[in-house]
């Protein structure tokens, strides 16, 4: 209903050689959004934050080998080629895009962001959460907001069975698709410093976020180029250091390479990821502190993301 409101508005009031910003969801809107450009011919800017449909395929919804996906691929193809500018959240992302529409030059990475000023430092130990827990001694690692579908649940599951430091700790806070499957995990292995917390609501989100010596930030096995976790610039803001498990070629792995703020696996090994996490458990990890933090207020801060932003589109309409 929203898609189709936004649809109709932009259809009454856009005229030619205005300019027209929009994100990619929801898809039935970019596909309108596409339509009326043919016929008005405004100049169109997208932000892209999901690839659709390839996203589909590694949330297990759509093949690609079927008949269903192919259409869609076709169709939102031609879409995504219509826009004047997109601007994409990642290089991986960015890789993918230009394959899609098969013109590099529309494209411009512009990275994702938060406001760092709304998110502040607490340290660990301070977190009532943790206290609660009675985890101020233990190395916590946390995942922190959506459990969707693409957000690699079931593999970081499978990499903290094999996990063996007795400090590991793992907090799960958040919901979506694979709730069941945390609050199975932690009914079934007891034994283990594993809680899953629900839900916080906004305002409690810098203690949720404090509640933690490393942030898990994870993705699905397939996921290359198709999303870049906007939680990962949270807890930079909390100036957490990160585990990425994903693709070492996506976004969130070269930040964390690049600021050295962190460590990266690829999602399809959780062998791998258990031993990098009972190495970090022996790490003294008082060296990340400070350095997430000013990468983000000095790189991926909203005021560097929304300057270069207003510049390319600046340069387009010169």
């Amino acid at each position: 209903m929203a898609a189709a409101k936004l649809a109709w508005a932009t259809g009454r009031k856009a005229q030619k050689g205005d300019i027209v910003f929009s994100g990619t969801n929801p898809e039935t809107l970019l596909f309108v959004l596409a339509l009326l450009r043919k016929l008005i011919r405004f100049r169109w800017y997208v932000l892209v934050h999901d690839v659709f449909p390839e996203n589909l395929v590694p949330a297990g919804i759509l093949k690609k080998e079927s008949v269903y996906f192919r259409i869609l691929k076709t169709i939102f193809d031609w879409v995504y080629a219509q826009p004047d500018r997109l601007f994409v959240i990642g290089r991986d992302m960015k890789e993918l895009v230009d394959e899609k529409t098969g013109n590099p030059a529309r494209s411009f990475f512009v990275h994702n962001w938060v406001d760092a000023d709304q998110i502040f430092s607490l340290a660990k130990k301070k977190s009532k959460l943790i206290k609660s827990l009675g985890w101020e001694e233990k190395t916590v690692f946390q995942f922190f907001g959506n459990m969707g579908r693409v957000q690699g649940i079931p593999n970081i599951l499978r990499a903290i069975d094999q996990v063996s430091s007795e400090r590991a700790a793992f907090l799960f806070i958040g919901a979506g698709a694979c709730v069941d499957l945390v609050s199975k995990y932690k009914k079934e292995n007891p034994e283990k410093s594993f809680h899953y917390f629900g839900e916080l609501p906004q305002e409690q989100k810098n203690e949720g976020l404090a509640a933690c010596d490393v942030a898990l930030i994870s993705l699905e096995p397939g996921m290359y180029g198709l999303g870049v976790p906007s939680k990962a610039y949270f807890s930079m803001a909390a100036d957490r250091p990160i585990l990425a498990v994903m693709d070492a070629r996506s976004e969130i792995s070269l930040t964390v390479e690049e600021n050295d703020i962190g460590w990266s696996c690829e999602a399809d090994n959780p062998e791998k990821i258990a031993r990098t996490i009972d190495l970090i458990c022996n790490m003294d990890l008082s060296r990340y502190e400070g350095r997430s933090k000013k990468a983000l207020q000095e790189k991926y801060s909203s005021t560097v993301a929304l300057t270069k932003l207003s510049g390319l589109m600046q340069a387009d309409m010169a």
